[in-house]
């Protein structure tokens, strides 16, 4: 956190203002501190885009985390992570159909 808000609440808080529900306190750019101009209100998905260590998948032109495209596909998010560890190309872990047990 920037010294002027660590040292000066009443700062901070007429910057951000009061969280509105569902949200966090997320940095822009994770590589700067929470100071001016690098900190907004997002929801908890928004956020966890927003981490140095996620990975997004672009596909049809969309963004997105795999769990994310599990979800939109309906599919199992662990299945559609091990088809593209294995090396499968997005549009076949996309699109080729779970094999389910009879």
């Amino acid at each position: 956190m920037c010294e002027e808000w660590r040292n000066d609440f009443p700062a901070f808080l007429a910057y951000v203002g009061r969280r509105p529900n569902g949200m966090t306190l997320d940095r822009i750019d994770n590589n700067r501190n929470y100071e001016p101009g690098n900190v907004r209100w997002a929801a908890l998905m928004d956020q966890l885009s927003n981490r140095s260590n996620t990975h997004l998948i672009e596909y049809n032109g969309e963004k997105m985390m795999v769990s994310q495209w599990a979800k939109k596909l309906g599919m199992n998010h662990r299945t559609l992570k091990a088809r593209i560890q294995r090396g499968w190309s997005i549009e076949s872990a996309f699109t080729r159909p779970v094999p389910y047990p009879h």
